[in-house]
């Protein structure tokens, strides 16, 4: 990602076919997003490609109760995203604290992985290698 995640002049351009909307997910993600069985499964048209996030998240992201009431705005369509996010998604001191559902509902958390957050950005070159994936093996 030599541009960021979410720091992209056009999602279409790194993320033709979305981020977990892979032909073989393993290809990018070794150890999968949210290590998925099938990824196609959950996200059918990828987490950048949304429209509603309840249309496309009816059981979360990672399996929250609803994904509309933690996400009323929608994931990456946030009009400000301190409102939702005043720590950044993974810059959190305890991942709990904004997370008591979860995103990732991890019990143990690498913030060194993210020392700036997802969506706390003002420039953002994320950190992890690809091969490292985005949650722990426990996720």
């Amino acid at each position: 990602y030599p541009r960021g995640i979410l720091n992209l002049s056009s999602a279409a351009d790194i993320y033709p076919r979305g981020i977990l909307n892979h032909s073989t997910a393993a290809d990018i993600y070794p150890r999968g997003v949210s290590n998925l069985s099938t990824a196609a499964d959950i996200y059918p048209r990828g987490i950048l490609n949304l429209s509603n996030v309840a249309d496309i998240y009816p059981r979360s992201i990672l399996n929250l109760s609803s994904a509309a009431d933690i996400y009323p705005r929608g994931i990456l369509n946030l009009s400000n995203v301190a409102d939702i996010y005043p720590r950044g998604i993974v810059n959190l001191s305890t991942a709990a604290d904004i997370y008591s559902r979860g995103i990732l509902n991890l019990s143990i958390y690498l913030t060194n992985i993210y020392p700036r957050g997802i969506l706390n950005l003002s420039i953002y070159l994320i950190y992890i290698r690809y091969h490292e994936g985005i949650c722990l093996q426990q996720c």
